[in-house]
């Protein structure tokens, strides 16, 4: 499995549906925070309702389509990274990931919650 690490212990990796437990979890801690980002579908406050979000990525995923990441500390999400389209034919994909997550300032699809900001992951 494709997995990044980022800085002082935070690693980027994709999100698959058996995440569902951790990503609602998050979704409880972060939903206000990243509301104005996403929809109100992915804005989810049961663990059904995380599988369902993530199994929607997983299927557009597996058509080489939108994608969706988590940055990860330790066992627990803190953030995270969604491609809402995504073109595999523009160039080496590892690259194009790695430079889109970096871009936290002007890529309105990543999303660092409230536990990470300030600890120094970009």
């Amino acid at each position: 499995m494709f997995e990044k690490a980022v800085r002082d212990g935070h690693v980027l990796k994709p999100l698959e549906t058996w995440h569902a437990d951790a990503f609602a979890e998050h979704m409880g801690r972060a939903r206000d925070h990243i509301r104005p980002w996403v929809g109100p579908t992915f804005v989810t406050d049961t663990v059904d309702g995380a599988r369902a979000t993530l199994k929607r990525y997983a299927t557009a995923t597996s058509n080489d389509g939108a994608r969706i990441y988590g940055l990860w500390s330790g066992d627990k999400i803190v953030g995270g990274v969604m491609f809402v389209t995504f073109d595999p034919v523009r160039g080496d994909l590892r690259d194009r990931l790695l430079a889109r997550a970096r871009c936290s300032r002007t890529w309105p699809h990543h999303t660092i919650g409230p536990a990470a900001h300030g600890v120094g992951v970009p």
